[in-house]
């Protein structure tokens, strides 16, 4: 789904073009450093693995923890999900 979509929602504030081109330009740093260079695949691998192998909540973990272990989660998500935006263009 495109941005103009969401705008057209009212979920998504109007971004300038600048904004856009910022936007744009990080999507592409985060192509070209997890998915170009072989250090960056290596440590998203280890990453995808650990999103993909660990528990978000253990038995005894207060909120706190489980909420930044989903952070963590989460950065990887969007980092992946970028490279596919990415690639997909």
């Amino acid at each position: 789904m495109s941005l103009e979509y969401f705008n057209e929602l009212g979920a998504q504030p109007e971004y300038t073009d600048e904004q856009k081109e910022l936007f744009n330009k990080l999507d592409y740093l985060i192509h070209r450093t997890f998915a170009q260079t072989e250090a960056g695949k290596e440590l998203l691998t280890l990453w995808e693995d650990a999103l993909l192998f660990n528990p978000t909540a253990n038995p005894g973990d207060d909120l706190l923890t489980v909420g930044m272990q989903e952070g963590e989660k989460s950065f990887i998500r969007k980092i992946l999900l970028t490279i596919r935006k990415v690639e997909n263009e």
